[in-house]
C-alpha cells in the first residue's frame, strides 16, 4: 500500500492516487495535486500521505451529485435492488470491495483500480480461477448498475482469466442413503426435494407455497441468474419424492399460517428457512451429518448435481437437462453430458 503520482485524466495535472490503511481500515485515495510539475507533486504526495497516516489531514467528501457518489452508497443500493444479486458469495465480495474502495467516487474508478485490486487480493493470494472469474463478473456488474443508474459516463469491461476445466461433484447412491438417514426430518424433506427437482437450494429456501401447484403435480422455480440479472422462472414436475417432500406436513395448523413452503420445526414453532437462521439450521446439519460419515467435498449443492447428472445418464435430451437445470449456457449444460462411443454410433445409424 501507499500513494503514487499520476496524470489526471487525459491533462497533464497530476494526482497521488493509491491506498493507505488508516485506522484498521484501508483507505483508497484519489486527490489532485493542482500542479504539473512532477518533483512538486512528489513532494506534495509525500506530505499529503504523511499527513493522513498521522491524522493531520482528512480528506473531506466533496459535494455530491448524480455522478459524486461513493462506492459504500452505490453497494447499498446495488444490493437492495431486486433485479441485481444478493446471495451470500455476491454479499462477501461485495463488502471486500468496499473494505478497499468504500470511500471513492464512483466516477473515478478506472479498469486500472480493478487489475490492481485482482493482483493484491486474489491472483497474489493463489485463488482459482474460477474464484477470480466470478469477483470480476460482480466487480463489472456493479460498475454497469452504476452506468445505468447514471453514476458513471460509461461501462468498464474487465479482462477474465480463462475458465478452467470444471468438474461436478455428485453424491453416490450409498452417500445418499447414509446421509438421508442421518438428517432431521425437517431437513430431509427440504433436502429430498432439492435431489428431486435440481433446485438451487436458495431456491427452496425462499419457495412460496403459491408457487407450487399440487393436484397438478408441479412447481415453479425462479432465480435471478445471468448478465442482465432478470429473473428467470422454469416449471419442473414433481416426481413421487418431490411430492412427498413438498407436500410435507401441510396439513400442520402451525404451517398454514405462513406462506412458506418449507419450515422447519423448533420448540414447536414452525420457522421459514428464508433467513440466516433457516440457512443455518439446515447447512449446519447437512455439514455435521457428511462430517459423521466421513463425507467431504459434498456441500447441498451437490443434490442438484446429482440431479443433473443422473438426468444424464439416463440418456435425457440436452434439451431437456437445459430446461429442467435452468441452464442459459449449453456449455454449463454438457458437464451433465457425457455420451459414449455407442451413443455415437446409434445416433448415426438412426438416420441412415
Amino acid at each position: 500500500m501507499g500513494l503514487k503520482v499520476t496524470t489526471r485524466d487525459n491533462s497533464n495535472m497530476l494526482q497521488a492516487t493509491g491506498s493507505l490503511k488508516v485506522n484498521g481500515r484501508t483507505q483508497r485515495i484519489r486527490q489532485s495535486l493542482e500542479t504539473t510539475d512532477p518533483h512538486e507533486a512528489h513532494l506534495k504526495m509525500l506530505q499529503l500521505e504523511q499527513g493522513i497516516l498521522l491524522g493531520k489531514i482528512t480528506l473531506k467528501s466533496k459535494l455530491r451529485n448524480s455522478t459524486m457518489i461513493t462506492f459504500t452508497t452505490l453497494i447499498r443500493s446495488f444490493m437492495a435492488d431486486p433485479s441485481t444479486a444478493s446471495g451470500r458469495t455476491s454479499k462477501q465480495i461485495l463488502e471486500n470491495f468496499n473494505d478497499h474502495f468504500g470511500d471513492m467516487y464512483v466516477s473515478d474508478f478506472v479498469a486500472a483500480d480493478a487489475t490492481q485490486y485482482i493482483y493484491e487480493n486474489h491472483t497474489s493470494q493463489g485463488h482459482s480461477s474460477s474464484h477470480i472469474r466470478r469477483v470480476i463478473t460482480q466487480i463489472q456488474s456493479l460498475l454497469n448498475y452504476a452506468k445505468d443508474q447514471g453514476f458513471r459516463s460509461e461501462k468498464i469491461t474487465l479482462r477474465k482469466p480463462p475458465e478452467e476445466e470444471r468438474e461436478i461433484v455428485t453424491l453416490t447412491d450409498q452417500e445418499e442413503v447414509a446421509i438421508f438417514k442421518k438428517l432431521k426430518p425437517c431437513n430431509k424433506r427440504l433436502a429430498s426435494f432439492i435431489l428431486n427437482t435440481g433446485a438451487r437450494p436458495n431456491e427452496v429456501y425462499t419457495l412460496r407455497k403459491s408457487k407450487i401447484d399440487f393436484p397438478r403435480k408441479k412447481v415453479t422455480l425462479t432465480s435471478i441468474k445471468g448478465r442482465n440479472r432478470v429473473p428467470r422462472s422454469r416449471l419442473i414436475p414433481l416426481n413421487s419424492r418431490a411430492y412427498a417432500a413438498a407436500h410435507g406436513n401441510q396439513a400442520a395448523p402451525l404451517d398454514q399460517e405462513g406462506d412458506m413452503l418449507f419450515t422447519y420445526l423448533v420448540n414447536g414453532i414452525h420457522r421459514p428457512y428464508n433467513t440466516d437462521s433457516g440457512y443455518s439450521y439446515f447447512y449446519n446439519d447437512w455439514t455435521d451429518v457428511c462430517k459423521t460419515l466421513g463425507i467431504e467435498g459434498k456441500s447441498p449443492y451437490t443434490m442438484r448435481h446429482t440431479f443433473g447428472s443422473r438426468l444424464g445418464k439416463n440418456n435425457t435430451p440436452f434439451a431437456v437437462i437445459s430446461k429442467l437445470m435452468g441452464h442459459t449456457d449449453p456449455k454449463t449444460t454438457m458437464l451433465y453430458v457425457h455420451p459414449e462411443y455407442e451413443d455415437h454410433i446409434k445416433a448415426v445409424t438412426s438416420i441412415g
